[in-house]
């Protein structure tokens, strides 16, 4: 017995039925799938508004002793009105002996310069006079000491030349004000 060869006009139509029936084939899985899915999201909300009108006492008392770390950084990163002036010289003075930094001054702006943010929320600044000149990997260093503290402080204004003559990493810091948010 001999196999006729495939006519083209036979595997044509055999192609066509085959992509006519992937194509209906996937037109009824999409719909079955999509009514699956509609029915689970209707019973899972229905679930949800049926027997969580809230959180119980205990599921609050767990959230308040997770979250207990969090809301105390959060409280940290804003000073205290009565002491922000402290805090804030002994920080800076602090990251300025780690940085190899000196500093001569500190010129708090007064409270008619305060900035209010909010109703809680307030920021001031102080200006600080440093000993000139300075290496500018220590100041770098400086710099992101302030910016990454907390209580949040930010560089606000610096102004700084080359210090001709000390070398090419010499620089002298001419202004340099910081602002600080307290409440």
């Amino acid at each position: 017995m001999s196999k006729k060869p495939l006519q083209a006009v036979t595997l044509n139509k055999i192609l066509v039925a085959t992509i006519f029936m992937i194509l209906t084939l996937s037109i009824v899985g999409f719909y079955f799938a999509q009514n699956w899915l509609d029915s689970i999201a209707s019973e899972m909300s229905n679930n949800d508004s049926n027997n969580n009108p809230g959180m119980s006492l205990s599921q609050i008392e767990t959230n308040i002793i997770n979250n207990k770390a969090i809301a105390e950084k959060a409280a940290g990163i804003l000073s205290n009105l009565t002491k922000y002036q402290e805090q804030m010289s002994s920080d800076l003075s602090r990251y300025a002996s780690l940085s190899g930094i000196k500093i001569n001054k500190f010129d708090f702006a007064d409270e008619s310069q305060t900035l209010v943010i909010s109703n809680e929320v307030k920021a001031n600044s102080v200006t600080i006079s440093l000993q000139n000149p300075v290496q500018a990997p220590s100041f770098i260093k400086f710099l992101k000491y302030i910016e990454t503290n907390t209580p949040k402080m930010q560089v606000r204004h610096l102004a700084i030349s080359n210090a001709l003559g000390n070398g090419e990493n010499s620089l002298i810091v001419d202004s340099l004000i910081i602002e600080t948010y307290y409440r």
